[in-house]
């Protein structure tokens, strides 16, 4: 129940919609009262025999508009006016309740899937906020099922489709016999009307079917922009794109809730319109019937009060069977899972004395850091010094804690002992954001958006002019000059970065971290999975992109060791070797000591 009153929670901002539904469901109740009305007192009259005009009492009471409003329509010259006075009058009300029938379950759709999208959207902003660890340990499937499934569950009832489908076509079909049985002619003219009731679903079903294809449509990019983003978290948090995948998430979500709305409007608008093709027959039949009745004297008035409620219960079947795609229950289950993912506490944000980021100009420095997960120590007592321009090599086996020292210094990690200074300046006093556009970063799993070489490039510093763009694919040496740069900007990417090669790809990503003219430039195993002529334009493309930066490079590849001024070799989480290259490449140890932990 803690979760259903939670919910109802999200209701307070529509308050205002909630009470005007109100009004409109009172207007509604008034408008069957007075069809009712109508109807109870004209076969009363009818069947009595009697002469059609009312009585009223003299004493006022609730009821009296009614009946006075009953009175002065059944109150006509003759019983043939009479009825065709009832008729209009029913139909009238019908078109009455029909609209505002229609006008309340937009109102109702619009808020709830308002609310819908609003938890969608607090559902995403905690995900860019969460530690980097969640989306490494959740399989994002599952994340976009509490998304899609879970939220739209909230808000959407379980209807027993197979018992509508079983019980009302049998239904109808049975008042279809009976009726015929009576008076085929009276049955004819139903029959007319349910034809065209069922050209009404059909059309607006096809509509309907259109207008799903365009929402699962935009269904689809939702999924996929929630699956890319969990793919290239660590791409957001390190360009500080957080606010723009916000706003691209938010208007994908805004065009499914105005789809939603549209495919509401037309499902409950075919039943209504349904029902006032009923109200039609329903006139019809009063007329044709009350011709035979009062005029041919064909028909029985105990016939023709036979006629209209077998046509009552055929309405109700085909309104049923029109509205077979239900409505979808509150799932309490699916509210719990919703609410546990909005519950999960992000990590603390920046320290509240944190300061910007400064130009790198002299060290960056490795105090005794840890770093752990789950208890389990990734880095030990790791002591590093890495000098401005300085081109440092770290290498050692899998699962030796390259990857994480990259992640420490870009800040989407944080020490889980010790410390790291930029410049004497512990690094955890600095503001993330102004760190990280110090920094250009290409990761090990080389991630590009689809899109075009332009829109990856963009992603990374949105207000790059084109000479910009230009000039980076030139150092990558993706382009002899800037006007093949041109067409490069221009070229699809792919949904997996199928239209480039490894290397293309991996000369992109370094072309994206030199867009914002980063002071230190981090690597990632820049030539996994390379053949040697793309190490090589790769190895050519960071020797030219490190110029005048310090450059630091976690690799497997010996191919590389010919860029590094220092090679630091770790494993099991703890630096076992330092040595400086000397003039002619090879390794000697460096005059420096490696301070490790007691054991």
């Amino acid at each position: 129940m803690k979760n259903y009153w939670r919910l109802l929670g999200y209701l307070r901002p529509h308050l205002p919609a909630a009470g005007f539904v109100v009004l409109l469901t009172l207007v509604s109740v008034a408008a069957q009262g007075v069809e009712i009305w109508i109807a109870a007192d004209f076969l009363q009259k009818l069947l009595a025999g009697s002469s059609l005009s009312t009585q009223t009492s003299g004493d006022w009471t609730l009821l009296r508009p009614l009946d006075d409003l009953a009175n002065a329509v059944l109150a006509q010259p003759t019983p043939f006016g009479t009825i065709v006075a009832a008729s209009v009058a029913l139909i009238a009300t019908r078109l009455v309740i029909g609209g505002l029938q229609v006008l309340t379950y937009v109102i109702i759709s619009s808020v709830s899937q308002s609310i819908l999208a609003r938890i969608r959207n607090s559902l995403f902003d905690r995900l860019t906020r969460l530690d980097l660890s969640f989306s490494q340990r959740t399989r994002p499937g599952e994340v976009a099922t509490v998304f899609l499934r879970d939220v739209d569950q909230l808000n959407e009832a379980i209807f027993d489709v197979l018992d509508r489908a079983a019980m009302h076509p049998v239904r109808l079909v049975a008042v279809v016999i009976i009726m015929l049985s009576q008076s085929w002619i009276l049955t004819l003219w139903m029959a007319v009307f349910l034809g065209a009731g069922a050209v009404v679903v059909r059309v607006s079903g096809g509509m309907i079917e259109r207008l799903c294809t365009s929402t699962l449509q935009q269904i689809s990019r939702l999924q996929g922009s929630l699956v890319e983003y969990l793919s290239s978290v660590i791409l957001a948090r390190l360009f500080n794109r957080e606010d723009f995948e916000r706003r691209r998430f938010a208007g994908i979500s805004d065009s499914i809730r105005r789809g939603i709305v549209r495919i509401v409007f037309l499902r409950n608008l075919a039943p209504e319109f349904v029902n006032l093709l009923f109200a039609l027959a329903a006139g019809g039949i009063l007329i044709l019937g009350g011709h035979q009745v009062f005029v041919s004297k064909a028909l029985s008035s105990g016939t023709l009060l036979k006629l209209l409620m077998l046509l009552t219960v055929a309405a109700a079947s085909v309104e049923k069977l029109a509205m077979m795609y239900g409505n979808a229950r509150v799932s309490l289950a699916s509210a719990r899972r919703v609410f546990d993912l909005l519950d999960l506490a992000p990590p603390p944000p920046d320290r509240p004395d944190a300061i910007a980021a400064g130009p790198f100009s002299r060290q960056l420095e490795f105090h005794a850091v840890d770093y752990r997960v789950d208890g389990h120590a990734l880095l030990q007592s790791i002591n590093l010094r890495v000098e401005k321009g300085q081109r440092v090599l770290i290498y050692g086996p899998s699962g030796a804690g390259k990857s994480t020292v990259l992640g420490l210094i870009a800040g989407v990690l944080r020490c889980s002992g010790g410390r790291i200074e930029v410049d004497g300046i512990d690094l955890a006093r600095l503001r993330g954001d102004t760190w990280r556009r110090r920094l250009g970063v290409v990761l090990q799993d080389t991630m590009l958006l689809s899109g075009t070489v332009r829109d990856n490039l963009l992603y990374a510093c949105p207000n790059a002019n084109e000479d910009s763009l230009r000039r980076v694919l030139v150092k990558v040496q993706l382009a002899p000059d800037q006007r093949a740069a041109t067409s490069w900007l221009d070229r699809q990417v792919g949904p997996r970065s199928e239209n480039l090669s490894g290397g293309e790809r991996q000369r992109v990503a370094i072309a994206r971290a030199l867009l914002n003219d980063p002071e230190i430039l981090l690597l990632d195993e820049p030539t996994s999975m390379l053949d040697e002529v793309s190490k090589q334009h790769v190895f050519d493309a960071i020797r030219a992109a490190s110029e005048g930066r310090t450059l630091i490079l976690v690799t497997h590849d010996p191919f590389l060791r010919k860029l590094a001024d220092l090679e630091v070799h770790l494993r099991d989480g703890r630096i076992v070797a330092i040595s400086c290259q000397n003039s002619t490449g090879d390794s000697t140890l460096a005059e420096m000591s490696i301070r490790e932990s007691a054991g």
